[in-house]
């Protein structure tokens, strides 16, 4: 064993252990066709279980088809296991109908107000503080970084959305999708040993 400085110019050295693995988690409600009241709410439940236990879901999606004469009478949110809300749509798109494979990311960049019915693009969540929303679904976090903060999307969380408005309409189907950092032993280390000099490098011989 012999322990010298690392001086300036010698190589860098990267020791990668456990290195993460990234994949996608996709959880879809099927055909539910979830009635949407005139001036009331409904709830639809998700529960995510291919999530790796001690993965990190490092960026998340919500996916939704509705039926709906009066768009712009419906706000939508997303609660998720930390119990955090998300409000993804506030009364957007006045009198037009649908949302047709609408795409609310937190890698969007285009906004609901900039865009018409039928939504078929992927967008940033509305995050509004004061959309109008059902008991215990009162927006919390206006991102979702809020939803994500914990890294607890393990095996079998219940992630609900809500949708509330006017008019009549119906939740054909919707999902989730995460992408998430896992290591086999649900540990990762990174040791990076920079040339900056006289840094001591252990090397075994």
């Amino acid at each position: 064993m012999i322990l010298r400085p690392l001086c300036q110019g010698d190589p860098k050295r990267l020791t990668v252990i456990n290195a993460p693995t990234v994949g996608s988690c996709v959880t879809n409600s099927g055909a539910i066709n979830l009635p949407l009241p005139d001036l009331s709410s409904a709830t639809s439940n998700l529960t995510v279980s291919c999530v790796p236990a001690g993965a990190t879901a490092t960026s998340a999606s919500v996916k939704f088809n509705i039926t709906h004469t009066w768009d712009g009478d419906l706000s939508l949110f997303l609660k998720a296991p930390n119990n955090q809300v998300l409000n993804l749509v506030n009364q957007k798109g006045g009198s037009g109908d649908n949302f047709t494979n609408t795409v609310v990311s937190s890698t969007g960049t285009l906004t609901f107000g900039a865009s018409a019915p039928p939504f078929t693009n992927t967008y940033l969540a509305d995050g509004d503080g004061a959309a109008p929303a059902p008991p215990a679904m009162t927006q919390t976090t206006p991102n979702f970084a809020g939803l994500l903060t914990d890294h607890s999307m393990a095996p079998g969380p219940s992630v609900p959305g809500t949708m509330q408005g006017g008019g009549i309409g119906t939740l054909l189907n919707w999902e989730v999708t995460l992408i998430i950092h896992s290591c086999r032993t649900h540990s990762c280390r990174l040791d990076l040993l920079m040339d900056t000099g006289n840094r001591p490098e252990l090397n075994n011989h």
